[in-house]
């Protein structure tokens, strides 16, 4: 049972060298929740209101760099709370032990904390990411605007960037503070500032990358091997410098997907036409179910491939019922599907073959005609 404050209760403390620490399990790094006790004024005071119930929280959101006991504790009134620790990075997280957060707390003649078991507090910086988005559009704006820049000129931004995060009520577009653009190079260097942010206006937000003609292409992410089958998770769509295209042009991510590496491709390598095949879906020499298929009607019947082929190819194949050679399409795995104007012809040869529906060619559905269902 959570025990209550019967009075209130002014603690004077002061956070000496001789103080405990109490430390953070790094979520990480730079997320640490560091004590503050070297930068605190020399006396401090708690409040707890009276009969308010004291429960520790399992998680706690903070909007400043200091995380304060009423931060990590229902009950304490914050207008004269204590800092306790330094607050994780905006936008990252960090957790306290429970057992040092009550530590601190009756060393500071707190009692009557109700833990609910709780081994862990969870404490999160609020924080803002400001889309990168918008801080490309400034820098393109700011090119344009003093430089004669053919239309399909692209920036990319250097992958060693990181996010710019600022505080959680920092919401208004960014400023360019300074730019700099190296024409021989193509590089430039920018940097950012949001009014309002606590965080760039100590410092600039800075942000660089190289100015050039780009293309989008297919690019290898994991490694394949000839005679793989390019999946989605072998492959993304990233910018490239035209420069860097040789040979066939680069082609849609759609048309990679399902294909087979003709080579070897590690992570990094541009996909080209040249690089991928269609996967062979009927092998020659091997069974295939024939459908044939016009108005009303469609029937199927087994062959044999004469000739192999990937999706959408046209290949000759028997019929193993009629040994009439004909030529149909390959529409799945193992599946070919004969043009209407060789049904005809297939039919014949077929019902000269048999005077029976065991003659191979199974009814799927019925055709109808004049006079009703046949």
């Amino acid at each position: 049972m959570a025990k209550t404050v019967t009075s209130l209760i002014i603690l004077s403390l002061a956070f000496a060298a001789g103080s405990p620490s109490f430390g953070a399990q790094k979520q990480r790094p730079g997320a640490s929740l560091m004590p503050a006790a070297s930068q605190l004024p020399p006396q401090t005071q708690i409040a707890v209101q009276k009969n308010q119930t004291l429960v520790l929280k399992s998680e706690a959101i903070v909007d400043s760099d200091i995380v304060r006991l009423s931060d990590l504790i229902d009950g304490l009134d914050a207008r004269n709370d204590i800092p306790m620790f330094r607050a994780p990075d905006l936008g990252q997280m960090g957790t306290i032990q429970a057992s040092r957060i009550l530590a601190a707390a009756t060393e500071n003649r707190i009692t009557g904390v109700e833990s609910r078991d709780l081994t862990a507090v969870v404490v999160r910086r609020a924080g803002h990411i400001v889309p990168r988005e918008q801080m490309i559009e400034l820098i393109n704006d700011a090119l344009r605007s003093r430089y004669n820049l053919p239309p399909d000129t692209d920036l990319v931004v250097d992958k060693s960037v990181k996010p710019l995060i600022v505080e959680a009520d920092a919401r208004r577009t960014p400023q360019l503070a300074s730019f700099y653009y190296d024409s021989r190079s193509s590089r430039f260097e920018a940097s950012i500032t949001i009014p309002g942010s606590e965080t760039t206006n100590k410092a600039a937000y800075k942000i660089a990358g190289t100015l050039g003609e780009y293309v989008r292409v297919p690019v290898v992410i994991r490694e394949l091997t000839k005679g793989n089958i390019i999946g989605e998770n072998d492959i993304a769509i990233e910018k490239r410098k035209r420069v860097e295209i040789f040979g066939d042009a680069p082609i849609d991510l759609n048309k990679v997907k399902g294909q087979i590496a003709k080579r070897g491709l590690r992570p990094g390598d541009i996909i080209g036409a040249a690089d991928i095949t269609k996967a062979e879906w009927v092998e020659r020499g091997a069974n295939v179910t024939i459908i044939f298929e016009t108005a009303g009607l469609s029937l199927s019947t087994k062959g044999k491939a004469i000739t192999g082929g990937a999706q959408g190819d046209t290949i000759s194949i028997l019929n193993l019922q009629s040994k009439k050679q004909i030529d149909g399409v390959i529409i799945a795995p193992g599946k070919v599907t004969v043009q209407p104007q060789n049904i005809a012809k297939t039919l014949a040869d077929s019902a000269a073959q048999t005077k029976s529906a065991s003659s191979g060619l199974t009814p799927t559905r019925t055709a109808s005609v004049a006079g009703g269902t046949q």
